[in-house]
């Protein structure tokens, strides 16, 4: 003789329950060695970014004034490049 019924249904709930519980744990454990896998190409890629960039030439620029020997010029210059430089920190 076997039962049927509510017993059977109960069983079959808990089962099903215990198998989303393990499923839902094989992904969380697929998402952190997903993350883990992304964290070392991100290093392998900053790596070869900067292995890279030390392999090009470097240029630096250098800009002076040149005074024109117009004292009023030179000093309109001046105060205009400083106008300029202190609008650029505003924004």
């Amino acid at each position: 003789m076997s039962v049927s019924g509510e017993r059977n249904v109960l069983e079959q709930t808990v089962k099903t329950k215990e198998a989303e519980i393990v499923g839902k744990v094989k992904e969380v454990e697929f998402m952190k060695a997903w993350i883990a896998r992304d964290k070392l190409d991100a290093v392998a890629k900053d790596a070869e970014f900067n292995r890279t960039m030390a392999a090009k030439p470097k240029f630096v620029t250098q800009i002076k004034y040149i005074p024109t020997g117009d004292k009023c010029a030179d000093l309109s210059a001046i105060a205009e490049e400083a106008r300029k430089n202190a609008e650029g920190g505003k924004l």
